[in-house]
């Protein structure tokens, strides 16, 4: 697969175009014109985009979409009630009586400012120093093992001498 943030039918031809969308349903990253191109198609008239300057481009899109009772439908409809994402052919058979099953674009729409949001990425920064501070002190160590190892290496020699 393509790097991150360079179109995946581009560089599949041997260009290096950056991506602007991401399409989940085809699990594809698209420039602009490949986008434009896309859309134009009716069949993909219905497909979800994401766009990647709103949620960065090295972002990993690899969300859960099937739905496990129905195997042949997409997740997009989110039940407040029961806080949980399920596709259209559930709400007649689980959510009949939900008051506010919407669709996840609108659920969705503000993730970013929410306050959910903020913390798990404060916690993720958080965690990120965290295991950048333990690689440097095992470097560190591993270090000062070589270090000690050839002083009683030399210590060893010294003594059998």
């Amino acid at each position: 697969m393509a790097p991150a943030s360079f179109c995946d039918p581009c560089t599949e031809a041997d260009s290096a175009l950056p991506a602007t969308k991401y399409f989940s349903d085809c699990k594809e990253r698209l420039c602009t014109a490949c986008a434009e191109s896309h859309s134009r198609f009716r069949a993909f008239k219905s497909h979800h985009v994401i766009s990647l300057s709103s949620v960065g481009s090295n972002i990993t899109l690899s969300a859960k979409k099937i739905c496990n009772v129905h195997i042949d439908m997409l997740l997009d409809y989110y039940c407040t009630e029961h806080d949980v994402v399920c596709c259209r052919a559930c709400i007649p058979q689980a959510h009949r009586k939900c008051e506010n099953v919407l669709p996840l674009e609108h659920v969705s729409k503000d993730v970013k400012n929410s306050a959910l949001f903020t913390e798990l990425m404060a916690e993720i920064k958080h965690l990120k120093t965290t295991l950048h501070d333990l690689h440097d002190n095992r470097e560190l160590n591993v270090q000062l093992l070589a270090k000690t190892k050839s002083v009683i290496t030399k210590q060893i020699r010294d003594v059998k001498s």
